[in-house]
């Protein structure tokens, strides 16, 4: 009964330090006490939902790396005091089978982690590199948006002016090394071809944005079309078809194309879509 009653207590106690110490410490930096100087609530920002899924990867993460270092500390503590060696052969089986899946669980949750977060830390990047970019069509009577919230998830960036609605999605794709042209890329109204495999998920999930954009618009505004934009960072891009439903460009080109685009909108219906557009991103509590 004691050994058992040991065993909790290496399992338990650990965890118990550690939280009560984490809650001491934010008590005497006076949190609890203290509220945000902003009161109002803000508009979604390049990245805003990439960098709350990095904030919560990098927990996870370091919450894994944890487990994997109280897990033999204690397995040392059980056999310290003799469980296993006191107890009998099936007690040992299940022990060991319990602490090789733990470790194997954890390692494997640290691997697919470690993925998830080095995808998302490079697509953060490049919904930041696009957003900093589209800042220069503010000077020319554009407005631009993040992080719009949809059915579907959210559109990267939204830009509204004189030639209309247009809902962006930025890719970070790596190139293709040592490969003739394996910085092209080509596209149609059904694929869009790489140096090494071709895909029509991105056509699919740009168009599927821009009408939800465009049903949303609608019920405010009558018809107001929208259109799909895909943005590969720092890929040479080329059309295959004459006209397509989807506009894909890199990065260096999407600015200038928005910029040289002919009048669809008159003013006064762009700083009104531009109102419930913004209504709509401002949701963030700092």
């Amino acid at each position: 009964m004691e050994s058992y009653f040991a065993l909790l207590s290496l399992i338990v106690s650990p965890v118990l330090i550690v939280g009560v110490g984490l809650w001491i410490v934010r008590w005497f930096q006076g949190e609890h006490r203290r509220k945000s100087p902003v009161s109002r609530k803000v508009c979604r920002y390049a990245g805003f939902t990439l960098t709350k899924e990095v904030e919560d990867l990098n927990e996870r993460l370091s919450n894994d790396l944890t487990m994997l270092l109280l897990i033999p500390a204690v397995t040392v503590g059980v056999s310290g005091i003799g469980f296993v060696k006191l107890s009998g052969l099936l007690t040992w089986i299940v022990f060991l089978t319990i602490y090789l899946g733990a470790i194997g669980f954890f390692v494997f949750r640290l691997f697919k982690t470690s993925q998830i977060l080095r995808r998302n830390r490079l697509g953060l990047a490049g919904e930041q590199l696009v957003g900093h970019q589209l800042t220069e069509l503010l000077r020319v009577g554009f407005y631009v948006f993040h992080d719009f919230p949809t059915d579907f998830g959210n559109i990267d960036h939204v830009v509204v002016g004189p030639p209309g609605v247009f809902a962006i999605e930025t890719k970070y794709k790596r190139k293709v090394k040592n490969e003739k042209d394996g910085h092209k890329i080509s596209f149609n109204n059904q694929v869009i071809r790489f140096p090494d495999a071709e895909t029509s998920k991105p056509l699919e999930q740009a168009k599927r944005q821009a009408n939800e954009l465009s049903n949303q618009l609608e019920k405010v505004f009558g018809g107001v079309p929208v259109t799909p934009v895909i943005v590969y960072l720092g890929w040479y891009v080329t059309r295959e078809a004459a006209r397509t439903e989807v506009q894909v460009m890199n990065d260096k080109q999407v600015v200038s194309w928005l910029s040289k685009e002919g009048r669809s909108l008159d003013d006064q219906t762009v700083k009104r879509i531009a109102a419930f557009l913004e209504e709509k991103c401002r949701d963030v509590e700092l």
